[in-house]
């Protein structure tokens, strides 16, 4: 395993935060160099349904992940048939150009099809349905990069954990903002008692839907730019139907950056900044680093869009405050969705 970083380990306040700090960095240390979750999916999806690309695959959830697999499935040469869903809205649907079915239907044919679970926050439970309905075990690929054994937590992503509670005149810095989820939930966090909400959004299409969920939530600056260490303009991959948009050399178009420690008005102070914006949290972090310094504001960070993450991120943390606490909450049966919290 890659070597610990004595001061990251001390700052660590529980066994589960230890316990995961220490399966990313093997994670890290196997993959063998600095490369994204994807990258590992994409090199190695060989693997995870075997060599015979004759397999009949069925994605067991169509959703954002389903559309992710089908993907590299289907560039890799590997059919799929169709998708399954529990959700009746969807059964006799299409799905990406695919028929969705029932899971009674799938069971019917369960002979024919290999099952691929394609659902990250569900793939437990869709595991144990399979197996309590008798879907052959040896029909169910299980991929190497389910993390089950991972401490996995129940609590509420970025808000339920019992060492994170609200703070009266909250000023929260949601990154990555989507279309406004993570700010409903910060609203009901914060039982509405906040001072201002300032949300990044760079993809132009989820800002539209951020505006539009938000437009009667009080003290709201949404602002059309991604976090970075700098303010300027790059290159930009808008992809609000897989992952997630990103900043890449290789985008089809452009955006505005802003370092977090230029946002503020009225004397704002963070008290709370969430970052989950597709490997861009560090340089983010760096354009915070004023903001963090002088007022140590909590921090929920993901740390698994690239592997290195687990490493790099809260050694930059540290440095800039070293008294902070740290915490690592795994909230996925796969890779992703890994925070960590600074209190």
């Amino acid at each position: 395993m890659s070597e610990i970083n004595k001061k990251v380990y001390e700052a660590l306040q529980d066994d589960i935060s230890r316990i995961l700090y220490k399966a990313r960095l093997e994670a890290f240390e196997t993959s063998g160099k600095s490369i994204s979750i994807s990258d590992v999916i994409e090199a190695n999806i060989n693997k995870y349904v075997g060599n015979d690309k004759d397999k009949k695959i069925a994605l067991y959830g169509a959703g954002i992940i389903g559309d992710y697999l089908l993907l590299y499935l289907t560039n890799a040469g590997f059919s799929v048939e169709c998708f399954c869903d529990s959700s009746p809205g969807k059964w006799g649907g299409m799905f990406k150009g695919l028929p969705v079915i029932s899971p009674d239907a799938l069971f019917k044919q369960q002979n024919e099809y290999v099952v691929l679970i394609s659902s990250l926050n569900y793939y437990d439970e869709i595991f144990d349905y399979l197996v309590k309905r008798k879907f052959p075990l040896n029909q169910i690929v299980e991929p190497e990069w389910a993390t089950s054994k991972w401490p996995r937590s129940k609590a509420l992503q970025y808000f339920g954990e019992d060492f994170l509670k609200p703070v009266k005149n909250e000023v929260f810095v949601d990154t990555g903002a989507y279309s406004g989820d993570t700010v409903e939930k910060f609203i009901q966090f914060s039982t509405g008692k906040y001072r201002k909400i300032y949300a990044l959004e760079p993809d132009k299409r989820n800002f539209a839907g951020l505006n539009k969920n938000l437009s009667s939530c009080t003290g709201l600056v949404a602002l059309n730019k991604g976090a970075w260490n700098t303010n300027e303009t790059l290159s930009f991959r808008e992809d609000a139907y897989t992952f997630g948009s990103n900043i890449t050399n290789a985008g089809d178009s452009s955006i505005e950056t802003t370092k977090i420690d230029d946002i503020f008005c009225d004397n704002d102070s963070a008290t709370f900044i969430k970052m989950d914006i597709e490997g861009a949290e560090l340089q983010a972090l760096m354009g915070a680093e004023n903001t963090i310094k002088k007022h140590k504001p909590r921090l929920a960070i993901s740390i698994y869009h690239k592997l290195d993450d687990i490493v790099t991120i809260p050694e930059y943390i540290l440095s800039v405050v070293p008294e902070y606490k740290l915490y690592i909450r795994h909230y996925s049966a796969m890779p992703q969705e890994t925070v960590l919290y600074a209190i």
